[in-house]
C-alpha cells in the first residue's frame, strides 16, 4: 500500500534518523507533522513508549480541534504488544486526522487488534488504511476486525492482515468472506492482503464465494496460502461473476497447470476487468506458455479499460459542450425553457440530471 510521505517535516522522512524523542519534540512544538514513521527503532518502542506517543498525539489533535496534522502513523517492527496497541487505539477514538495506521510486526495479538477494531467501529471515521500483518492474530481478532468493517462509521478501505499463519486459516477466511459478501454500504474494502495465512483450498473457496457477490474489492493478495489447483479453480470460477477485481496475487500457491488453465478460461470467456495476476511464475508450477496466455488476456482487459476511459471522457466532453450551448447560445432558448419545465428550474444541476440521450432529445424538441 503506497502512501504519500511527509513533506512538511523532513526529519520524519529519514527513518534511520527518526527517534521517539524527536517525534515527541516535534509534536510538542505544535508544527505540522504529516507522517510519523518510527519503523524498527533502536531502542524499540514498547508499551511505555506507545503511551508517551499516544499522549503527544492526543494533545496535538486536541490543539487542532480534534483533527491532528498526522496523516500516516507507522510503528511497524517494534515491541508495542497488546498494551501499546491499546494506547494507540485510544488515539483513534479522538483523532480525526490519521488516515493510515501501520502496526505490523508488533506482537499485539488478539487483545491489541480488538482494541484497534473497537476504535474503528465506534469512534473513528478517518482511518482508511490499516496494516496489521505479522501480529499472531487468531479467530477473536479477525472476528473483531470483521465486525468493525461492517460498522457505518468505519472508513477502512485497505486492510493488511498477512503473515498471521495458523491464526487466520480457513476459519479466519470464513469471517473475512462474510465481510466481503455484505451488501453495498456495509463493506467498503477495496484492497485486502491476506498472504501467508495458510488459508488452503478451503479458505480460497470461502473467499471465492464472497467474491461472486462483491462489487467493491479491487485488489486481493492470497499469495503463499497453499490454495493449490483446487483453490485456484474456485477463485477462477468467482472471476466469472466478479466485475470489480483488477489485481489478484497468487504467488507461491502451487496452482499448477490445472489452476492456470481454469484462470485462463475464466478470463478469456467471462472476465474483462482483471488486469494483473501477480506471482504466476513464482512457486506455482505454471509453464511459460500458460503464464503468457493469461498475461495476453490481461493485456486485452487493460486495453478495454483504457478504451472505456476514453469513451467516458468524450461523453463528458459532449455533455459539457451541450450545457455550454444551452446556457449561452441564443439558438437554444427553447431547450433552456424545456429543461426548466422538466427539472423545475434545476438547470444548474447539469449532467447529474440527465444523460446524452436526454440531451439529444431536448435539442431535437
Amino acid at each position: 500500500m503506497q502512501l504519500h510521505e511527509n513533506t512538511t517535516a523532513p526529519l520524519m522522512e529519514r527513518e534511520a534518523e527518526a527517534s521517539l524523542s524527536s517525534v515527541l519534540a516535534l509534536l510538542a512544538d505544535g508544527g505540522p507533522v504529516e507522517t510519523v514513521s518510527l519503523v524498527a527503532t533502536k531502542p524499540s518502542i514498547d508499551s511505555a513508549g506507545a503511551a508517551q506517543l499516544a499522549n503527544a498525539l492526543r494533545a496535538s489533535a486536541a490543539a487542532a480541534g480534534g483533527g491532528g496534522s498526522v496523516r500516516k502513523l507507522d510503528l511497524s517492527y517494534n515491541d508495542l504488544g497488546p498494551a501499546g496497541a491499546t494506547r494507540i487505539a485510544e488515539v483513534l477514538r479522538t483523532d480525526r486526522g490519521i488516515a493510515t495506521l501501520d502496526l505490523g510486526y508488533n506482537d499485539i495479538c488478539d487483545a491489541g487488534v480488538t482494541a484497534v477494531a473497537e476504535a474503528l467501529r465506534d469512534h473513528n471515521d478517518s482511518c482508511t488504511a490499516v496494516n496489521l500483518y505479522g501480529n499472531r492474530i487468531k479467530g477473536p481478532g479477525v472476528e473483531a476486525l470483521v465486525e468493525a468493517l461492517g460498522a457505518e462509521r468505519c472508513a477502512v478501505r485497505e486492510l493488511d492482515i498477512s503473515c498471521n499463519g495458523m491464526g487466520v486459516g480457513a476459519a479466519g477466511a470464513a469471517h473475512i468472506a462474510a465481510a466481503l459478501a455484505r451488501g453495498a454500504g456495509r463493506n467498503r474494502l477495496e484492497v485486502l492482503y491476506v498472504y501467508g495465512n495458510r488459508l488452503g483450498a478451503e479458505g480460497a473457496a470461502l473467499l471465492a464465494g464472497a467474491l461472486r457477490a462483491n462489487s467493491a474489492l479491487r485488489e486481493l493478495d492470497v499469495s503463499d496460502n497453499g490454495v493449490g489447483a483446487a483453490g485456484a479453480t474456485e477463485l477462477a470460477s468467482a472471476l466469472r461473476a466478479n466485475a470489480s477485481l483488477q489485481k489478484l496475487n497468487l504467488g507461491f500457491n502451487a496452482i499448477g497447470p490445472e489452476g492456470a488453465a481454469a484462470l485462463e478460461e475464466a478470463v478469456r470467456e467471462a472476465n474483462f476487468e482483471l488486469r494483473e495476476v501477480g506471482g504466476l511464475g513464482n512457486g506455482n508450477g505454471v509453464g511459460e506458455a500458460g503464464r503468457e496466455a493469461i498475461e495476453a488476456l490481461l493485456a486485452r482487459n487493460a486495453a478495454l479499460a483504457a478504451a472505456r476511459a476514453v469513451r467516458s471522457h468524450m461523453a463528458a466532453f459532449r455533455v459539457h459542450r451541450f450545457w455550454r450551448d444551452v446556457c449561452y447560445d441564443p439558438r437554444f432558448a427553447h431547450a433552456r425553457a424545456r429543461l426548466l419545465r422538466i427539472h423545475g428550474g434545476g438547470g444548474s444541476r447539469r449532467a447529474s440530471i440527465f444523460d446524452e440521450a436526454e440531451a439529444a432529445a431536448v435539442l431535437d424538441t
